[in-house]
C-alpha cells in the first residue's frame, strides 16, 4: 500500500470524509507507484475470481439437492440471479434451455408498465403483460402513421415550393437567369464535375463556360442537359446550332 512522506498508509477507497473524492483520488495518484497499482489490479482480481468460483461451488453443491428442494432451488437461482441458462442447465444436468424453460416453468412477474402478475416464460422474455404488449404495439403504430404523415406533407410543401421557384426562374430573362445564385451554383457544380476542363478538347486554358444541351429543364438542369466548354469549343457549339 503506498505511503505519504509522513509514513501514513493511503488508501483509494478510505472512509467518506469532509475531503472531496476527486481530491482524494489526485493525493492517491500523487504517491502511488505503477508498480503498487499493478499489485492491488492483481489482488482485486483474485478477489473477483474468487467469488466466480464460490458462486460456482455454491450452484454445483445445490444441484446435489434432492426434490422437490432442487427444484426450488433451480427456480430460486433461474429467476433470481443472473447465471447463465447454460450453466444451470449444465450443473443441473438438464439437456438445453427449452427443457429447463419447461422445468423452471412460468413466474408470476409484475407487468413493467401496469404492475399486474403475469406469466413470464423465461427470464429473457416481455416484461410486459398482454394487454400492454398489445397497447405499446398500438400507440407505437400510431406514433409510425404520425411520423409518416408528418414527413410526407413535409416533403409535399418542399416540392410545392420547388415548382414555384423554378416557375420563377423560367419566367426570368435568359440573360437574367445567369445572373441567378441558382445558375451560379449549377455552373461551378458543371465545372467541378467535369474537373475544371474543357469536355470537348479537355482544355484547361482559358476561361470555361458551362453550355446548355437543352432548355426543357431550365431551373431545374439534370446532369446530361450541361456541358462545359472553353471558349474556342462554346463558340463552334453556338455556331453549329446557327446552322442547325
Amino acid at each position: 500500500m503506498p505511503k505519504t512522506k509522513k509514513g501514513q498508509a493511503v488508501s483509494c477507497r478510505r472512509a467518506q470524509d469532509d475531503t472531496p473524492s476527486h481530491s482524494r483520488r489526485e493525493k492517491f495518484l500523487a504517491t502511488v507507484t505503477p508498480e503498487e497499482i499493478l499489485k492491488i489490479f492483481e489482488k482485486r482480481s483474485r478477489a473477483i475470481e474468487s467469488a466466480k468460483q464460490s458462486l460456482e461451488n455454491l450452484i454445483i453443491d445445490a444441484s446435489y439437492a434432492q426434490e422437490p428442494k432442487r427444484l426450488q432451488i433451480l427456480q430460486a437461482l433461474y429467476w433470481g440471479t443472473h447465471v447463465s441458462e447454460d450453466k444451470l442447465a449444465t450443473y443441473f444436468g438438464i439437456s438445453g434451455r427449452t427443457h429447463l424453460h419447461e422445468i423452471v416453468g412460468p413466474k408470476d412477474s409484475p407487468c413493467s408498465s401496469c404492475h399486474a402478475l403475469f406469466p413470464r416464460k423465461s427470464r429473457h422474455s416481455t416484461t410486459q403483460c398482454r394487454p400492454c404488449r398489445i397497447r405499446t404495439a398500438s400507440e407505437e403504430r400510431e406514433a409510425q402513421n404520425r411520423e409518416y404523415a408528418a414527413h410526407t406533407a413535409e416533403r409535399a410543401e418542399k416540392d410545392r415550393l420547388d415548382r414555384e421557384r423554378i416557375n420563377q426562374l423560367r419566367d426570368l430573362p435568359y440573360a437574367e437567369y445567369l445572373k441567378t445564385d441558382h445558375w451560379k451554383g449549377v455552373s461551378d457544380l458543371a465545372r467541378k464535375r467535369a474537373r475544371y476542363q474543357c469536355e470537348l478538347c479537355k482544355g484547361r486554358k482559358g476561361k470555361l463556360h458551362v453550355h446548355h444541351k437543352t432548355y426543357a429543364n431550365l431551373g431545374d438542369e439534370q446532369y446530361g442537359d450541361l456541358i462545359v466548354l472553353c471558349e474556342t469549343c462554346h463558340r463552334k457549339q453556338h455556331g453549329k446550332e446557327a446552322t442547325a
